[in-house]
């Protein structure tokens, strides 16, 4: 009896991330300055914004609540 295996990378996205970055946005982070505290790439962020909409939609939340 074979099991499957996971293929390529894991990955590094985690829930956790979810309200670490309405926090980043509600200071006014930018998308790249986003994508460096999480120590991943810009195309990673846009990537996870797409496939995760809990995290596309806490970043909106963050800019949403900014004051200025």
């Amino acid at each position: 009896m074979t099991t499957k295996r996971a293929r390529g990378r894991p990955v590094k996205y985690k829930q956790n991330f979810v309200s670490r970055v309405e926090d980043f946005s509600l200071v006014g982070m930018t998308d790249d300055e986003i994508a460096g505290a999480l120590k991943v790439d810009r195309a990673t962020l846009y990537r996870w914004k797409s496939n995760y909409p809990d995290f596309c939609d806490a970043i909106k939340r963050g800019r949403g609540r900014i004051p200025w």
